[in-house]
C-alpha cells in the first residue's frame, strides 16, 4: 500500500464524505474537486477505497431482489424445474444456516490476512536493530578512549550481532578498525593511547537480516595536566633552603606533556605574600626543579610553595611547608585519637607511639605520661610503661562541665635520659554544630532507595564525630548513623512523596532539614566504597521520569564508559547498572547520569584502583652508618609484573627528625595522582592513602562530602558562580574536572522506525476490515433471522385478513431493514475515517523515544607549545667544581622537530673527569626527540646546577641563537647569560666537612629531581651524611616517560647514622640575659660493660658555666641493649647579647662524642628609643641634647650617632630600617623595594658614579619588582595579598613606584598602562574612586577625599592626561581652602602636575600652615591613617614635594628638609614604612634639586671640650658614619658637638638614638590597643603543659585597622605548631608569624571595644627559671605608639 499523506482523522473523513458526494451527484462543486482528484494520486487511491464501500452501501439499500414467480393454475414441467432448490433452502433454519456460513468464511478470509500482517510487523521489528552508539565529544591527543555500542531490537530486546568499526582522519585515511561481536546486546570497544585522534568514526552493525551504519564525530581536547608539587621536607628553619620538586603529565595518560611550559615558584609567608622567586623550564621527561630560600629575617609560620605556568598551561599549585625555630627531636612521636571530637562525658582513647630516631628502635621499657589539657586545664593524666613496640594506648573520660571546649592531649615521653612531649589537639563541642546532608546523586527522589552523606563539624569547620538520627515531619524515626571519619557519615533510606526530613544528633535539640524530596528523577548509589582495580563499576539507578537515561563514567574528563537504562511501562526506573571500564581508567572517576536531553540530572565521585604502577625498590650501601660517611643509594624501577621498566625518579634523603616536625604526612605522586590532584585541601592526610586499611571507606566519605559538586565541569554561569562561592577552595576545580563534556548519543531508532509504521499501519487496517467484516456478518445474519421472523409474521392470519396491518408492517420492516444496513455501511466509514499511520506499540520494556540534542558548554583549552621555542643553536655543557674540565657542544636545531630527527651528544671530556673523581657517572648521554626528549635507557645521566653542588658535574641545556664557540669557561657563561634555558635540573648532594666536634646537622643530605633508570630499571646516586646521630629517610618519586600509558610509584627506604657514644643536649635557640638553665644531657652508649661516661663543657661569649655542673653521666641499660643515662648541666647566662657558643664532650674508654651549638642571647626587659636628628655643615654644628638612664639593665644601652656624607647614604640606611621590620604584604614588600628605585634615580640625575651601590641597588631591584607585580590581582590592580577585588590607594602606590621605576629599569609598560586603566575604570563621575567593599586594612580605608586626591596624583605622575582627569581635578580645586596640611600638599602636588592656575594658590595655601620648625602640623589622617609623629613626617614631606618645583618656596623647602632630617631615628627610618618612604623621596628630590659638589672632609664629636671621636671621610663616601658612645658617658643629662671640617657646602644628615632595656616599660598612653599575657602557672614540670591567656583590647571608641600584638615565651617553654594552627582554624586571628620566641598576631580590624581572649598550651621543654622578651601592641602604621606587657617568667622544674 502506497503511503498516504498525513492527514488528520478529520480531515480523511471530510475528504470521503465529499467523494461519495461526488459519486452520488451530490457534490457542491464538483470541478474543482474533480481537477484536485486528477492531481493528488493519494486522492484517488481513497477513491476507490470510498467507492468500494459505496458499492457496498448501494447493495445493501437496493438488494438484489429474486425474480417474483406468481402461481400459475398448472405448473408447467420446465417452470418445475427451474423451481427446484435444496430442501434446506425451503426451511428457515436452513437459510439463516447457509448465511452465517457465508458470514464465516467472510471474517475467516479477512482474519487470515490480518494474522500475516501481524506476522510481518513481529518479524520485523524482531530482526532489525535498533543500533546506540554513545562515544566522548573530544578526547585528548594520545589518550585511550572508548565508545559503547548497544544493539536491540525495535522491541527492546538485547540482541546479538557483529560490529564493524573504522576509524578516519581529516583525508578519509583509515587509522584504525575492527570487528567485534556484540554480548548481551553491548560491547565496548577501546582505542590504543597511541592513536591519533579522528576526525570520524564509522560504526556498522550486522546480524542475519539487517545492516546498520552509525557515524560520529570527534575533535581534539586538551585535559588540564596533573601537576604534583613536593618539597624536600615539611618544616625549615629562616636562612634554610627549600627544594621543590614539581611533575607535570598528562592528566589522562600520565606521561610527560609533549608541551612545555616555562615555570615560575613562589615562595608564600603566613600572610600570602611572596618572600622569595624561582623559575624553571618543564625538562622533557616532565619535571622541573626550583630553589627557594627562606630569608633569614623571615617570620616563622604557615608558607607556601606556589607553582604557576607561564603560559597558564595549568592552574597554580601549592604545597604547604611550616617556618619556625626548633632543635631536632631525639624521639619520633606519634598520637592517634580515637575520634577527631568527644562530647563533655563521652570516653575515648589514644593510642601513643614512641620510636628513638638514634637507632630507629621502639623506646620500649620507656614510660608515657597522658593527659587531657581542656581550656588551658589539665582535667586528667595517667602513666603508662610502654610496650614492646613502643606504644601504649590510654583511655579516658572527658568531664561533662566544659567551657570553650579548647582540648589537646598530651603525651610524656621518658625514654632512659630523653623526655620529650607531643600534643594533638582536638574538639569538645559545647556550642553550635552544623550539619550538611549530601545526597549521593544530588536530590533525594521519592520512593526509591537513596545514599546520603553527611557531615557534622562546629561553627569554625572543624569536624565533630557523633551520632543521630533521621526523623519525619511526624518525628518518626527513619534511619540512624554514625559519623564514621573526620565527622562524615553514610547511610541510605527511601523518602516518601511529599515527606519532610530533619537530622537531629543524640544530645541535641537542634534540627537540620534535609532537602527536598522530589518526586521526579534519578536516585544514584554506589555498590560499595570504591572500585577495585579492573572491576566494572556497579551502581544502583532508580527514580522515574522521562528516559531513556545515560550513566557515563569519566576519568579526568575523558568518557570512558557508558550505559544506557530506561523504565519500565509506569515510567520507573530500579536497576542495578554494570559499567565496564578500561584499566587505564583509574584514580577519582565522575559518573553522571544524563537524561534524553543529555542534561546531567545526578553525579558523584568515585574512587577506582589501577593495576598500571610502577614499583620502585631501594637498597641502600649500608644500614648503618657513622655521623658524616658517605651513602650510595641504589634504585631499581619495574612493571606491575615485575618487568624491569626506565623510569624517571625523584630522590630525597632527609632526616627523620625534622621530618617528624611537620603535621602531615608528605603526599607522594601515587597518592597524589589517585586522590590529592582532585580534591581540596584536607587535613589527617595519611588517612586515605593507598596503604591504609579504611582507606576505602575514608575516601568514599569524601568523595561524597568534600568531593560533592553539581556539575561544575560544565562551565556554566551557574559552575561559575560555585566555584567564587567556593573561594580558595574553588581554584582549580575546573582544571581538575579536564575538558570533562556531556557525551554525544547516535542512534538509528527513527530511521528504524519508518518501515515499522508502515507494517504497523498494514497490521491496524488488516485487523479494522476484520472488525468491519465481523460486524457485517453478524448484522447480515440479525437481518437474515429477523427477515424469517416477519415472513413467518406476516404469513399468520390475523395479517392475511386485515390489509392494513400488514401494509403498516411491511414499511416497518422496511425501514428496519435500511436503518440496520445504514448501521453497517457507516459502521465502516467510521473505521475508516481512523488515523492513517500508527506507531507500532513497544514493549514495555523500551521506550520508542530517544535521546535529543547535545548540551554544549565552554571547552578548557590551551593550544600546543613547541618544545624549541627559539631557533639555533642548542648549547651543552658540562664543567666540574673547579672548572678545569670542562666540555661544550652545539647542536644546529634549524628544521629540528621535521621527520625523525634524533640527535645524541657525548661529552667524553666529563668521562675522563667523571672516571677521575669516581662518581657513579659512567657516561654523559642525551637525546633529544622532536616528540618527547630523555635520556639513553643504557646510560644513566644527571642533570646538575653548578651552584647548588659544588662537588658535581654542571649539566644543562639552554636554546638560543648561533653564536662562537665560547673559548673558556668564563665566557661560556657569558655566552649563555642571555639565552633562555631550555631545562635546568638541580640536584643536591651533600658533602661532609671533617671537624673534631659534631656540629654539622643538615636536615636534607641528598636530593636529586631526575634519577634515569636504564633498561634494566637501576639507578644510584652518592652523598655525604652530616653529623647528626639519627634515622635517614630515603623516599622516591617514579614515573614512565614512555609507552601507552603512564605508571606512577613510590619507595622508601631507612637508615641510621650510630655512634658507639653519644650525646644529645636539649637546648633552647635563644636564651634572656638573666636566665638560668638546666641543660638536660641524654647519652648512649652501645657498651653495656661501661657504666658512666665522663663528661666536660665549655661556653662563652655570655654563657657560664653554674655551681655542682655534673662530670659523670651514670648508665642504665635494665632495659635495653645500651646504656643511657641523663645529667642537668647548670648554664647561668649573662648580659652580654650576641651569640653563645656551647661545647660538650663525653668519653667513656676509647669512645668519644663531642657536639657544639650557638645560642643567641637577647636583652631581658623592655626597650627603650630616643631619638635626635638634624643636620649639620661648617658654619653650624649639630647639636644633641640626650639623657643616658641609670636605671638600664645591663649590657642592653647603646648611644648611636650616624652621619650620612651622601644622601644615597640615607637612602640605602631608610632601606635597612625598614628591612628590620615585620613584612609581607604588597604595601611592605614595595616599600622596602622603594628605597633601591630612590637610589638609582639619584645617582642618575646626579651623575655620579658610586658602582658599589649601584650594583647592590641593581642586584636587588629585579627581586624586589618580581616580588611586588607578584601581587597584580586577576581582575588587575593590586591589593594587600593580591586577592581580588584590586584596592585603588593601595594600586596608586605601586604605580607611583613603577613610574619611578620606570626610569632606571625595564618595568614592563603594559602592566603600567592596564594598572592606570584599572584605576581609571574605578571612577565614579563625581571625583572618587570607591572601593567596592568594606576595607579592614588602613590603607586608604578612612577619608575617601584623601584616597581621590591620592589616587589622582599618582595617575598624573604616571602621565594621565590633565583632560581625561578633568572630574577628579575639578573635585581637588574645591577643596583647596581646607585646613588639614597633608591633604592640601597631596591636592598641590596633583595640582602641580597640571598647567591649571590653582597650583600655586594651593601652594601658596600651604605655606600659610608650616609651622616654625618646618613640619606642617594639624592633619586628620593620611593616607594609612596614620598618626603622631608618623602624620606629621608624611604631611611634610608630601609638602616638599609640592614646593620643589618653584623656585620661591626654597625656604619651606629647606624648612620642612631640616624637620625630616630631625625626625630620622637611629635605625635609619623616619617611622612607619609609609612615613620613611614619604620623608625618603622628599629628601631625594632635595638632593636632586639641590645638588652640590662633596669634599674630603673630618668630621668630630665633642661634649664640651672632649674631644669624643673623630673620622675622616672623602668625598665619595656613600656609606653612613657610625659612632657608638654609650661608654663615653654616664647616667645623666649631656649635649653634644657634631662639628665638621671640610666636606662641602651641604649641610650633612645626622640621627642620633638612645636605646637600652629597663624593668619599666615605655607605654605609649595614646596607644589604642592593649595587651596582656600571663601564665596560669609561675612553676610547671618538665614535659607537662603549661596554659598561657593573651588579651587584646581595642580601648578606644573607633574601628582600628591592621592591629597586631607580639608575645614573648620564655626560653624554656614551647609553642607548638599545632596548637598555633588550632586556635588560627578557629579564627581567633588573621594570621600569625614565628620569630625566634616571638609569637606575632595580625587582625585586620578590630571593632569599637573589641576584646580577644586566647589560650595557648605551652610545653615545658627546658628545665630552669627563664623569661621571655616583652609582650607588645601597636597598629602596624603607628609602630611608635605601643603597649607593653610585662615579660613572662617561668621555672620549669626538672622530670623525675
Amino acid at each position: 500500500m502506497s503511503k498516504l499523506p498525513n492527514w488528520t482523522p478529520e480531515e480523511r473523513e471530510q475528504l470521503a464524505q465529499e467523494l461519495i458526494e461526488l459519486h452520488f451527484g451530490c457534490h457542491e462543486n464538483p470541478e474543482a474537486f474533480e481537477t484536485r482528484l486528477a492531481n493528488e494520486p493519494a486522492l484517488r487511491e481513497l477513491q476507490a477505497e470510498v467507492l468500494s464501500q459505496a458499492q457496498v452501501l448501494e447493495e445493501a439499500v437496493h438488494p438484489a431482489q429474486p425474480r417474483l414467480h406468481l402461481p400459475e393454475p398448472a405448473a408447467s414441467p420446465v417452470t418445475a424445474l427451474a423451481d427446484r432448490r435444496p430442501r434446506w433452502w425451503h426451511l428457515p433454519l436452513g437459510r439463516m444456516t447457509a448465511a452465517a456460513a457465508a458470514g464465516l468464511l467472510a471474517v475467516l478470509g479477512f482474519l487470515a490476512f490480518e494474522r500475516i500482517a501481524a506476522g510481518r510487523l513481529d518479524n520485523y521489528v524482531s530482526e532489525h536493530l535498533h543500533l546506540t552508539v554513545s562515544a566522548p565529544k573530544a578526547v585528548p591527543a594520545g589518550a585511550p578512549w572508548s565508545f559503547t555500542v548497544q544493539a536491540k531490537n525495535l522491541v527492546g530486546a538485547p540482541t546479538d550481532c557483529r560490529v564493524k568499526w573504522q576509524a578516519f582522519d581529516d583525508n578519509n585515511v583509515v587509522l584504525a578498525g575492527n570487528e567485534v561481536a556484540t554480548v548481551d546486546g553491548n560491547v565496548t570497544v577501546a582505542l590504543a593511547a597511541n592513536l591519533a585522534v579522528p576526525k570520524r568514526v564509522e560504526v556498522v552493525a550486522v546480524n542475519s537480516v539487517d545492516e546498520v551504519r552509525q557515524v560520529f564525530d570527534l575533535s581534539t581536547a586538551y585535559a588540564g595536566p596533573l601537576v604534583h608539587v613536593s618539597t624536600d621536607r615539611p618544616v625549615y628553619r629562616p636562612g634554610e633552603t627549600v627544594r621543590v620538586r614539581t611533575v607535570v603529565l598528562d592528566r589522562v595518560t600520565r606521561l610527560p606533556l609533549k608541551r612545555a611550559t616555562n615555570m615560575t615558584a613562589q615562595l608564600l609567608d603566613a600572610k600570602g605574600a611572596p618572600i622569595g622567586n624561582d623559575n624553571d623550564y618543564l625538562a622533557p621527561a616532565g619535571v622541573g626543579s626550583f630553589s627557594l630560600t627562606v630569608p633569614r629575617s623571615s617570620a616563622g609560620g604557615t608558607h607556601k610553595v606556589k607553582i604557576a605556568s607561564v603560559n597558564g598551561l595549568f592552574a597554580d599549585e601549592t604545597a604547604e611547608i611550616t617556618v619556625r625555630s626548633f632543635r631536632n627531636p631525639q624521639l619520633k612521636k606519634d598520637i592517634v585519637l580515637d575520634r577527631k571530637s568527644y562530647a563533655p562525658g563521652a570516653r575515648g582513647a589514644a593510642q601513643v607511639t614512641a620510636l628513638r630516631l638514634g637507632d630507629n628502635s621502639p623506646t620500649s621499657g620507656g614510660q608515657a605520661r597522658g593527659a587531657l589539657i581542656i581550656d588551658g586545664k589539665e582535667v586528667w593524666h595517667e602513666e603508662r610503661n610502654l610496650g614492646a613496640n613502643g606504644s601504649t594506648t590510654f583511655r579516658f573520660q572527658i568531664p561533662k562541665d566544659v567551657d570553650r571546649g579548647a582540648a589537646r592531649f598530651v603525651a610524656r615521653i621518658t625514654d632512659g635520659g630523653v623526655i620529650e612531649s607531643e600534643v594533638e589537639p582536638f574538639v569538645v563541642p559545647t556550642g553550635k554544630v552544623e550539619v550538611i546532608a549530601y545526597p549521593e546523586g544530588g536530590e533525594l527522589i521519592a520512593g526509591v532507595e537513596n545514599g546520603l552523606y553527611l557531615e557534622c563539624f562546629d561553627t569554625l569547620g572543624r569536624p565533630i564525630d557523633g551520632a543521630g538520627e533521621i526523623v519525619d515531619d511526624r518525628e518518626r524515626r527513619i534511619a540512624t548513623f554514625r559519623t564514621a571519619h573526620q565527622g562524615r557519615a553514610r547511610l541510605s533510606f527511601v523518602p516518601e512523596k511529599n515527606a519532610r526530613y530533619k537530622v537531629r544528633l543524640h544530645g541535641k535539640q537542634q534540627t537540620f532539614d534535609l532537602p527536598t524530596v522530589r518526586n521526579v528523577g534519578i536516585a544514584i548509589r554506589l555498590l560499595g566504597d570504591d572500585i577495585a582495580a579492573g572491576a566494572p563499576m556497579r551502581m544502583a539507578v532508580a527514580g522515574r521520569g522521562n528516559g531513556p537515561w545515560l550513566l557515563g563514567v569519566f576519568c579526568r574528563g575523558v568518557l570512558v564508559g557508558q550505559t544506557t537504562v530506561r523504565a519500565t511501562g509506569n515510567g520507573q526506573l530500579q536497576t542495578t547498572s554494570e559499567v565496564e571500564l578500561p584499566d587505564t581508567a583509574s584514580g577519582v572517576l565522575r559518573a553522571t547520569v544524563f537524561d534524553r536531553d543529555l542534561k546531567p540530572i545526578a553525579e558523584r565521585l568515585i574512587r577506582r584502583h589501577t593495576n598500571n604502577r610502577l614499583e620502585v625498590e631501594l637498597w641502600t650501601k649500608s644500614a648503618v652508618l657513622s655521623p658524616g660517611d658517605r651513602q650510595t643509594v641504589k634504585v631499581k624501577t619495574m612493571d606491575e609484573n615485575g618487568k624491569y621498566t626506565p623510569a624517571i625518579v625523584g630522590l630525597s634523603c632527609t632526616d627523620m627528625a625534622a621530618t617528624s616536625m611537620g603535621s602531615e604526612p608528605r603526599v607522594s605522586l601515587a597518592d597524589h595522582a589517585m586522590l590529592f590532584g582532585d580534591v581540596q585541601q584536607l587535613e589527617d592526610l595519611g588517612d586515605f592513602f593507598l596503604g591504609n586499611d579504611a582507606s576505602g571507606r575514608n575516601v568514599d566519605l569524601l568523595l561524597g562530602t568534600r568531593g560533592w559538586r553539581r556539575f561544575v565541569w560544565r562551565n556554566d554561569a551557574a559552575a561559575q558562580q560555585a566555584i567564587v562561592d567556593a573561594g580558595d577552595a574553588g581554584t582549580g576545580i575546573l582544571t581538575r574536572e579536564g575538558f570533562s563534556q556531556t557525551p554525544q548519543v547516535v542512534s538509528n531508532l527513527k530511521a528504524a522506525n519508518a518501515p515499522v509504521r508502515d507494517l504497523s499501519n498494514r497490521q491496524y487496517w488488516a485487523k479494522e476490515r476484520l472488525s468491519i467484516v465481523l460486524a457485517i456478518a453478524i448484522s447480515l445474519l440479525i437481518l437474515v433471522i429477523l427477515a424469517e421472523g416477519i415472513a413467518k409474521l406476516l404469513k399468520s392470519g390475523a395479517f392475511a385478513q386485515n390489509p392494513a396491518l400488514r401494509g403498516f408492517t411491511s414499511l416497518a420492516t422496511a425501514s428496519l431493514l435500511l436503518a440496520i444496513a445504514g448501521m453497517v455501511i457507516g459502521g465502516g466509514q467510521l473505521a475508516d475515517s481512523a488515523p492513517a499511520t500508527m506507531t507500532v506499540e513497544m514493549a514495555p520494556s523500551s521506550d520508542a523515544s530517544d535521546f535529543k540534542g547535545v548540551s554544549q558548554f565552554e571547552q578548557l583549552a590551551s593550544g600546543p607549545i613547541n618544545g624549541a621555542p627559539h631557533p639555533g643553536l642548542l648549547y651543552w655543557g658540562a664543567f666540574d667544581d673547579a672548572r678545569k674540565n670542562w666540555d661544550f657542544s652545539a647542536l644546529d636545531l634549524n628544521g629540528f622537530g621535521q621527520g625523525n630527527s634524533r640527535f645524541t651528544i657525548v661529552s667524553s671530556e666529563a668521562q675522563e673527569t667523571a672516571n677521575e673523581k669516581s662518581t657513579d657517572l659512567d657516561n654523559a648521554v642525551a637525546e633529544l626527540d622532536p616528540a618527547r626528549s630523555f635520556l639513553d635507557d643504557e646510560q644513566p645521566a644527571l642533570f646538575l646546577l653548578p651552584e647548588l653542588q659544588s662537588s658535581s658535574f654542571g649539566w644543562f641545556a639552554y636554546v638560543g641563537p648561533s653564536a662562537n664557540t665560547p673559548a673558556s669557561p668564563e665566557a661560556w657563561q657569558q655566552a649563555l647569560a642571555g639565552y633562555q634555558p631550555l631545562w635546568r635540573q638541580r640536584q643536591y648532594a651533600h658533602v661532609h666537612q671533617a671537624s673534631e666536634d659534631r656540629r654539622d646537622f643538615t636536615a636534607t643530605v641528598m636530593w636529586n629531581t631526575l634519577v634515569v633508570t636504564d633498561g634494566k630499571g637501576d639507578g644510584s646516586v652518592s652523598f655525604d651524611t652530616s653529623d647528626a646521630v639519627t634515622t635517614w629517610k630515603v623516599e622516591a618519586d617514579a614515573h614512565v616517560a614512555t609507552g601507552d600509558i603512564g605508571r606512577l610509584g613510590y619507595g622508601s627506604r631507612e637508615f641510621t647514622t650510630q655512634l658507639p657514644l653519644q650525646i644529645e643536649p636539649k637546648l633552647p635557640d635563644e636564651v634572656s640575659a638573666g636566665d638560668r638553665l638546666l641543660i638536660p644531657i641524654s647519652a648512649i652508649l652501645k657498651d653495656a660493660k661501661i657504666a658512666e661516661i665522663t663528661l666536660a663543657a665549655r661556653v662563652g661569649n655570655g654563657l657560664t658555666i653554674g655551681a655542682n655542673a655534673p662530670e659523670k653521666i651514670q648508665l642504665d641499660n635494665t632495659n635495653s641493649d645500651a646504656g643511657r643515662g641523663r645529667v642537668l648541666l647548670p648554664i647561668e647566662v649573662g648580659q652580654q647579647v650576641g651569640d653563645a657558643t656551647i661545647e660538650i664532650i663525653a668519653r667513656a674508654g676509647r669512645f668519644v662524642d663531642r657536639v657544639r651549638h650557638v645560642i643567641k642571647i637577647a636583652p631581658r626587659g623592655f626597650p627603650h628609643h630616643r631619638s635626635a636628628g638634624g643636620q649639620l655643615s661648617n658654619a653650624e654644628p649639630g647639636s644633641w641634647k640626650l639623657v643616658v638612664p641609670g636605671d638600664t639593665i645591663e649590657g642592653s644601652g647603646h648611644v648611636t650617632l650616624k652621619v650620612y656624607p651622601s644622601p644615597i647614604a640615607a637612602l640605602t640606611e631608610g632601606l635597612e630600617g625598614i628591612l628590620r621590620e615585620p613584612h609581607g604584604c604588597f604595601e611592605q614588600a614595595s616599600s622596602s623595594n622603594y628605597p633601591n628605585t630612590l637610589v638609582l634615580n639619584l645617582i642618575e640625575a646626579n651623575g655620579d658614579d658610586i658602582p658599589m651601590v649601584a650594583a647592590r641597588a641593581r642586584q636587588l631591584l629585579p627581586k624586589g619588582y618580581a616580588k611586588i607585580t607578584g601581587y597584580e590581582c586577576t581582575q588587575k590592580g593590586y591589593e594587600w595579598f593580591g586577592s581580588d577585588p584590586g584596592h585603588e590607594a593601595l594600586t596608586a602606590y605601586g604605580l607611583l613606584q613603577f613610574v619611578d621605576m620606570a626610569k632606571v629599569y625595564d618595568v614592563d609598560m603594559e602592566m603600567v598602562d592596564r594598572t592606570k586603566q584599572w584605576l581609571l575604570n574605578r571612577r565614579d563621575g563625581k571625583g572618587n574612586y570607591p572601593h567596592p567593599k568594606q576595607d579592614h586594612h588602613s590603607f586608604g580605608g578612612r577619608s575617601p577625599s584623601i584616597t581621590s586626591a591620592y589616587v589622582t596624583y599618582a595617575l598624573l605622575q604616571a602621565g594621565t592626561s590633565a583632560d581625561t582627569l578633568k572630574t577628579e581635578i575639578d573635585a581637588l580645586v574645591k577643596r583647596i581652602d581646607i585646613d588639614d596640611p597633608y591633604e592640601l600638599a597631596l591636592i598641590a602636588c596633583a595640582l602641580g602636575l597640571t598647567e591649571r592656575p590653582e597650583a600655586s594658590r594651593a601652594r601658596r595655601r600651604l605655606t600659610t600652615l608650616q609651622a616654625a620648625d618646618g613640619s606642617l602640623p594639624g592633619a586628620k589622617s593620611s593616607i594609612t591613617m596614620s598618626g603622631g609623629r608618623d602624620l606629621l613626617v608624611e604631611a611634610t614631606g608630601f609638602a616638599v614635594l609640592a614646593w620643589l618645583p618653584e623656585g620661591s618656596y626654597a625656604g619651606n623647602v629647606r624648612k620642612a628638609v631640616q624637620y625630616l632630617q630631625s625626625s630620622r631615628n637611629g635605625r635609619g627610618t623616619f617611622g612607619a614604612t609609609q612615613a620613611t618612604i614619604v620623608a625618603l623621596r622628599a629628601i631625594s628630590a632635595y638632593a636632586t634639586a639641590n645638588r652640590s659638589m662633596r669634599k674630603d672632609g673630618t668630621l668630630f664629636v665633642y661634649e664640651g671640650d672632649r674631644l669624643l671621636a673623630k673620622h675622616p671621610f672623602a668625598a665619595d663616601d656613600v656609606a653612613a658614619m657610625q659612632f657608638e658612645l654609650w661608654h663615653y658617658l654616664e647616667p645623666g643629662e649631656h649635649t653634644l658637638r657634631i662639628q665638621v671640617e671640610g666636606g662641602g657646602d651641604t649641610p650633612l644628615p645626622w640621627a642620633g638614638e638612645v636605646s637600652y632595656h629597663a624593668e619599666v616599660p615605655a607605654d605609649d598612653p595614646d596607644t589604642a590597643t592593649s595587651v596582656t599575657a600571663t601564665l596560669r602557672q609561675a612553676q610547671v614540670q618538665e614535659g607537662q603543659t603549661v596554659a598561657l591567656d593573651v588579651v587584646i583590647e581595642n580601648v578606644t571608641d573607633n574601628e582600628l585597622p591592621t592591629p597586631m600584638a607580639i608575645i614573648g615565651l620564655p626560653a624554656g617553654l614551647e609553642l607548638p605548631t599545632s596548637v598555633i594552627e588550632d586556635l588560627h582554624k578557629a579564627e581567633k586571628f588573621s594570621y600569625w608569624e614565628l620569630q625566634g620566641r616571638e609569637l606575632i598576631l595580625y587582625w585586620r580590624k578590630m571593632d569599637a571595644g573589641e576584646k580577644h581572649e586566647l589560650t595557648f598550651d605551652l610545653i615545658a621543654r627546658v628545665p630552669g627559671t627563664s623569661s621571655g622578651p616583652a609582650s607588645r601592641t601597636y597598629l602596624y602604621y603607628t609602630p611608635e605608639q605601643k603597649r607593653w606587657s610585662e615579660p613572662l617568667r617561668v621555672a620549669v622544674t626538672p622530670a623525675k
